[in-house]
């Protein structure tokens, strides 16, 4: 078993510390497959033939083609494919049609094969979403992939962060573990270390236990340990404190009730070492300086998650308050987030204000990892049983029925939730001694609080029912 730190950096952790992997591979194992370079300059504009004007029905045709060719219940037939084909010097203006006519190539035609590794020069260029699109797996061949990346360059950092779940998974799908996609993700994670080197450690570290996977994801994280310098050594931080947070949390699991798993928990917290300051896996932005053991619990759902208070590092700052789960899938709910993410941004380009409060949510290995919690916050069926549960001196806290009886209420009720808002701007502008509050004030106060649920209802609605929610 082969490690791979650095003789001149004996306090570093080692690889196979940072990786917390059996499988440590040798040098001699990493021997590059294959070398797929797109080397050809970007055309800015395309060149189209002498005939681009094409009629409205093509025009439409061929956006029912665009769209008929990636829906997974119906694919296009062999004429719509040749149609595409036909119509190639028309539509080199049209980057969107770039992957449909990609996909409808005849790969056994090698005249056609390299006529559109031609004609990929000549295209208008992708923009990156666009460009997204052929990295897909129904895209298997390694000039297409590696023209997909070449689009990608220009992507800034912030933005190629929103995409860096899909580019990493990515990476199950080439040919080889030496690809322009591989070669891509580790140029920028060695250049932005601390946003892009710290997604893409963690996106690899949180399936090295998939043993599909298993052997590519390793050794292109070995490749990065390498070279990242000291920030390998804040990776090694975080594992550390990682291990030992979840050990405690399935020592606490263990305990029969809740009173012992709070005790356990506690007791546990105050004992346990961690560095003087790391930053936290759920966000590289984010610098902790140790826990508030007074602070924490253990949640009652079903994997009783630990709901953890940790000391913020910077100074002034409200405390961090994240839940670390451990026996719960949590890839599902960091894709969902990404993607509300990735619609918050274009409606952003579009000038809209959504105002999606958006929460970080991150996968750190097998059935485990961290979620940020949303503070001063209340869930719609608080705000229910609230309603239902006023002048009522006995409640069953418990009680399904009180919790459907308070739902049918609120169906009939359109008020029950502008009440609500109304109670808490109240609270908000009632003043020390308890003063009257002039009516043009919670008027004022109560629109901006009303529009803003109005937006953001409007947006979650929009994007559950994109998602299939």
């Amino acid at each position: 078993k082969t490690t791979l730190s650095n003789s001149n950096d004996r306090d570093s952790p080692s690889a196979s510390m940072i990786l917390g992997a059996d499988l440590v591979l040798s040098e001699n194992q990493m021997t590059p497959r294959t070398r797929i370079v797109h080397s050809m300059p970007k055309s800015s504009n395309a060149i189209s033939g002498e005939d681009c004007n094409l009629s409205p029905d093509e025009i439409a045709e061929l956006t029912r083609l665009q769209q008929q060719s990636f829906n997974p219940v119906g694919r296009s037939s062999h004429l719509e494919r040749e149609k595409l084909w036909d119509l190639r010097y028309q539509i080199l203006d049209r980057s969107d049609l770039l992957p449909a006519f990609i996909m409808g190539m005849q790969w056994k035609n090698s005249d056609r094969v390299n006529e559109m590794y031609a004609l990929l020069d000549l295209w208008k260029v992708p923009e990156p979403s666009q460009a997204l699109l052929l990295l897909d797996r129904r895209f298997m061949d390694p000039k297409v992939r590696a023209y997909a990346i070449h689009c990608l360059e220009d992507l800034d950092d912030e933005e190629l962060s929103l995409y860096m779940l899909q580019l990493c998974q990515q990476l199950k799908f080439e040919n080889h573990i030496d690809s322009a996609l591989s070669r891509f993700l580790l140029r920028r994670s060695l250049r932005s270390k601390n946003l892009i080197g710290h997604i893409f450690y963690w996106q690899l570290q949180s399936e090295v236990h998939n043993i599909d996977v298993k052997r590519r994801f390793v050794i292109l994280l070995q490749i990065y340990i390498r070279n990242c310098g000291k920030h390998r050594i804040e990776l090694g931080r975080q594992v550390f404190v990682m291990k030992r947070l979840e050990a405690i949390a399935e020592q606490v699991c263990l305990q029969p009730s809740k009173s012992e798993r709070l005790s356990k928990l506690r007791e546990l917290l105050a004992e346990v070492v961690l560095p003087t300051e790391f930053q936290l896996p759920l966000n590289p932005h984010l610098r902790v300086t140790g826990i508030v053991v007074d602070k924490c619990r253990v949640m009652e759902s079903k994997k009783k998650p630990l709901w953890l208070t940790l000391v913020n590092a910077e100074e002034g700052a409200d405390n961090i308050v994240l839940m670390l789960k451990v026996g719960d899938d949590l890839r599902q709910d960091a894709l969902i987030m990404q993607l509300l993410r990735v619609m918050n941004r274009l409606w952003q380009k579009e000038g809209l204000d959504m105002q999606m409060q958006l929460y970080d949510c991150i996968s750190t290995g097998d059935e485990r990892g961290l979620l940020q919690v949303v503070l001063n916050s209340s869930t719609i069926g608080s705000v229910l049983l609230h309603h239902t549960d006023k002048n009522k001196s006995k409640i069953n806290s418990g009680s399904i029925f009180r919790k459907l009886s308070s739902a049918m209420k609120a169906m009939g009720d359109f008020t029950v939730i502008k009440e609500w808002i109304k109670e808490q701007v109240v609270k908000h502008l009632e003043d020390d001694e308890g003063n009257a509050i002039p009516d043009e004030d919670i008027e004022e106060e109560m629109k901006k609080r009303t529009d803003n649920f109005i937006i953001s209802t409007a947006a979650y609605c929009v994007a559950s029912y994109v998602l299939g929610l």
